[in-house]
């Protein structure tokens, strides 16, 4: 991103942050319980239209991004301004999920006119790349990366963590399977985890219904989301293991990181006996047990991680059941 674009993003974050405070203010005055549905309309129009015009004028036009990002930034602007005002008047009520139905009806008839090239850039990429990458990089063809990273974080939860269960492992042919779970017991400690995690949602749901019956709505469809993560997690880590091929090894954590890694960027691969002290540089992919073997790079590789995230690292630290099938020497 060059210097002007930088500033122009500044720009347009610092202008939506005020006028929002602003709007956030006006529904506690006085003023907004004498004339609400006016003054709700007035904070619908600029939450969602002029913070969509600014977003248009100072990003999306600039960097010509596609139609469809400044359709997705008007959704999640105007849930903002659905979150805003408070719940006073029914007919305004009523209207609401008119407009967010309009809305997101947009989206859907935007995929649907970009579904060719959604579907032909998958058939393009699909041999080369795993369902995931393919999916995520037909995707960003439309909506751009990060619109399809978190489009694809979404429905990689739901899939692994419902739909998924009776699939075949994920592995290319001739590949071979860097495998984590067998040896660690990590499937069995993220299960008690997911049951602890059942019953801390009952109980946490019961006692703030006594309070809010709202907030412990809203609380427990989170611990459940949650609940859903693991679930997934649990999936992945036995139906989409890392594997490695004849020239790079393809680093898949579950559903929280992958990268690919050429094997002549593989500097060293030692064993360790516990978990390495935290430094620059390090990502620790062992999840619920020690790693036992530290990968080290010779130059930076970044891992991208679920909802967008990106890391840049020069050692991965992680958990593999047989770490003496694991050389740098091709195979």
């Amino acid at each position: 991103m060059t210097n002007s674009a930088a500033h122009r993003s500044t720009a347009c974050v610092l202008l939506i942050a005020c006028l929002l405070g602003i709007e956030l203010a006006i529904t506690k005055t006085a003023a907004f319980g004498k004339h609400p549905l006016a003054l709700s309309v007035g904070i619908l129009f600029d939450c969602t239209v002029l913070t969509t015009a600014l977003f248009y004028g100072l990003i999306a036009r600039p960097l010509r991004l596609p139609v469809s990002r400044t359709v997705l930034f008007a959704v999640a602007m105007l849930r903002v301004a659905l979150f805003m005002i408070p719940a006073t008047l029914p007919s305004l009520q009523l209207a609401w999920p008119g407009l967010l139905a309009l809305l997101e009806g947009s989206v859907l008839v935007i995929t649907t006119f970009r579904l060719r090239t959604i579907i032909r850039t998958y058939r393009a990429l699909r041999p080369a790349h795993d369902r995931q990458i393919a999916l995520r990089g037909s995707l960003s063809a439309v909506f751009g990366q990060r619109a399809a990273r978190l489009i694809v974080s979404e429905g990689q939860v739901i899939y692994y963590a419902l739909l998924n269960w009776r699939n075949p492992t994920d592995l290319p042919t001739g590949a071979t399977p860097i495998t984590t779970h067998r040896e660690s017991g990590q499937v069995a400690l993220l299960i008690g985890l997911l049951g602890v995690g059942l019953i801390e949602a009952t109980a946490m749901h019961v006692m703030l219904s006594r309070w809010s019956p709202t907030v412990a709505c809203w609380v427990t469809l989170l611990s459940l989301y949650g609940c859903l993560v693991v679930l997934a997690i649990i999936n992945t880590i036995q139906k989409r293991p890392s594997f490695r091929t004849d020239n790079a090894v393809h680093l898949r954590l579950d559903i929280r990181w992958e990268a690919i890694i050429p094997l002549n960027s593989i500097a060293a691969v030692i064993p360790i006996f516990d978990k390495p002290a935290k430094q620059p540089g390090l990502l620790n992919a062992a999840l619920a047990t020690a790693p036992n073997v530290l990968i080290t790079l010779r130059e930076p590789v970044v891992v991208k991680g679920i909802y967008g995230l990106t890391r840049t690292v020069t050692q991965v630290a992680l958990f593999m059941d047989n770490p003496k099938q694991f050389s740098v020497q091709p195979l």
